[in-house]
């Protein structure tokens, strides 16, 4: 819920300075009259509302590998890393 929320609002901001950003001026000063300033704007705020999404994707994304991994060994079992020094010792 807090996600959708987050999403909502940060396109909500985002299309707020794409479309009112233009209109708004201070005396003949147009803060957001640049192209580049409201797609800098708009990048923000579209990566602040999809940054969990963003994250969990990477981490699904990094999960998945070692799922992979752990499947494809022989034994099929996830052993834990063993030092080197550990296995030289013996």
């Amino acid at each position: 819920m807090r996600t959708t929320i987050r999403i909502l609002i940060g396109l909500l901001l985002a299309a707020a300075v794409w479309w009112i950003g233009p209109l708004i001026s201070i005396g003949v000063y147009r803060p957001l009259g640049w192209l580049f300033v409201r797609q800098a704007l708009v990048a923000a705020f579209l990566l602040w509302g999809f940054w969990p999404l963003l994250v969990r994707l990477w981490v699904w994304l990094a999960m998945g590998t070692r799922q992979l991994k752990v499947n494809l060994s022989p034994t099929g079992v996830m052993e834990p890393l063993r030092d080197r020094h550990i296995g030289a010792s013996r």
